[in-house]
């Protein structure tokens, strides 16, 4: 399966700048294939929902690193991916499972990758497992939080809704909310709180097919970065 742009463009040759009539976009390729340099900014999708990180306050005193410019690279990764997809002519299975990403230096340093320098994105193939696709892109993992930690179940209801055409049915208006201000609730692991709502009856039809999605992301924090223990207690 191929992503069809709407234009068949030929390799970019060194140093020469082409245009996408997909994206109506600019970018600057000084080699070609996976070296290409993107500089200028791809316009928006809105298949993604990712205007809606505008919505997501991160929480600065748990992420001291965090900042607003941090966040559009985060974004710029995402719409430089689809783009590279299109000008490349890969695989649109690279949006569930890909060895590459498109990264620059501020970005591979927030993700721990070494050897990219610079402000312009370019492809990188990843040697960390899991991080490849858009499930692996800090822009997807932060839509899923509350900014201060992530959300299984909103990563659940995302993934569910934007790449598997299968959005749940909303929750009933009666159903009644967790008394997550217990201490007891908060001991429990993030697979341990969402079993508490599987055992409740008015929640366990709709949470049996959203929680194994949520928890499967728990690998990662509101910020996208790897981590292997929640709240002190391993992942998973």
């Amino acid at each position: 399966m191929k992503i069809e742009s709407g234009c068949r463009l030929p390799p970019p040759q060194p140093g020469q700048r082409t245009r996408c009539c997909a994206t109506t976009s600019y970018q600057t390729a000084p080699l070609s294939g996976r070296y290409l340099l993107y500089h200028d900014p791809p316009s928006d999708g809105q298949w993604l929902k990712l205007e809606n990180t505008d919505q997501i306050a991160i929480d600065r005193g748990t992420y001291k690193g965090f900042t607003k410019d941090l966040k559009e690279e985060m974004l710029q990764e995402t719409r430089y991916f689809f783009q590279h997809l299109i000008l490349t002519d890969r695989s649109a299975m690279n949006m569930l499972d890909s060895k590459f990403t498109m990264l620059n230096e501020p970005l591979a340093r927030h993700y721990g990758v070494t050897g990219v320098t610079g402000q312009a994105y370019r492809e990188v193939t990843l040697k960390e497992e899991g991080r490849g696709g858009l499930l692996g892109h800090a822009s997807v993992l932060m839509l899923g939080s509350t900014g201060r930690d992530s959300h299984p179940i909103r990563r659940a209801v995302w993934l569910r809704d934007r790449l598997l055409n299968d959005p749940p049915d909303p929750p009933p208006a009666d159903v009644p909310d967790l008394d997550e201000s217990n201490p007891e609730f908060a001991r429990l692991s993030v697979r341990e709180q969402l079993e508490v709502h599987r055992n409740k009856e008015s929640c366990a039809s709709c949470h049996r097919g959203i929680d194994p999605w949520g928890i499967a992301l728990e690998h990662y924090d509101a910020i996208g970065k790897f981590r292997t223990e929640v709240n002190s207690k391993p992942v998973g």
